[in-house]
């Protein structure tokens, strides 16, 4: 029991209780901003990250089941968040963009990946060979052309954000330390399962 309520795991935990509750107190809000809406998104995707990764390292342990199962729940919000830190930049530097139907393409290859992760026993375009160790991870091609774009939108969206904030020193270091949280939170959802 002791192998699995790890201290990242219990941190994990913790997380996920902080994340809804900053979720709750941004859904009560009335009359809500652009920027307050995408934000919800933003927790939403972190939210459905970190129970995935929650679920998958203790269910996967203590009733066997398959961790690739977890992984299929865990890529919804994997998959999207980059799409959502694309437009929260968006908004963040534009107070008054609207998102347009152009905007909508955005999610082509998000739903692609996940159509390809669900069926990925047929195929192996997104893992030859699935591992929780990642080290141990066989890539399919198709997960080479899902990161390159998942990057890129985490790369542009951080770069509206700074943009917008490259006047004020304080704030930042504020949109740094929001980057670099999710940014982590993106690429290491493997850990600790």
């Amino acid at each position: 029991m002791n192998e699995i309520f790890t201290l990242p795991l219990l941190s994990l935990i913790i997380s996920a209780a902080l994340i809804t509750g900053l979720l709750v107190y941004v859904l009560k809000i009335k009359n809500k901003t652009s920027l307050q809406n995408i934000f919800c998104l933003d927790l939403l995707c972190v939210f459905i990250i970190c129970v995935g990764v929650i679920l998958q390292a203790i269910l996967s342990k203590l009733c066997n089941i398959p961790a690739i199962n977890f992984e299929n729940y865990i890529y919804i919000g994997t998959c999207f968040l980059p799409v959502c830190i694309l437009f929260t930049g968006k908004i963040f530097s534009n107070p008054n963009y609207k998102l347009k139907r152009i905007d909508l393409f955005t999610l082509i290859i998000p739903i692609t990946s996940l159509i390809i992760l669900w069926t990925n026993n047929f195929h192996h375009l997104f893992y030859k060979v699935y591992s929780t160790n990642i080290s141990k991870c066989v890539y399919g091609n198709w997960l080479i052309i899902h990161n390159i774009y998942s990057y890129t939108l985490l790369l542009i969206g951080i770069i509206y954000i700074f943009s917008y904030y490259s006047s004020n020193i304080f704030s930042c270091i504020l949109s740094f330390f929001h980057s670099i949280s999710c940014w982590t939170i993106f690429n290491n959802n493997h850990i600790i399962a």
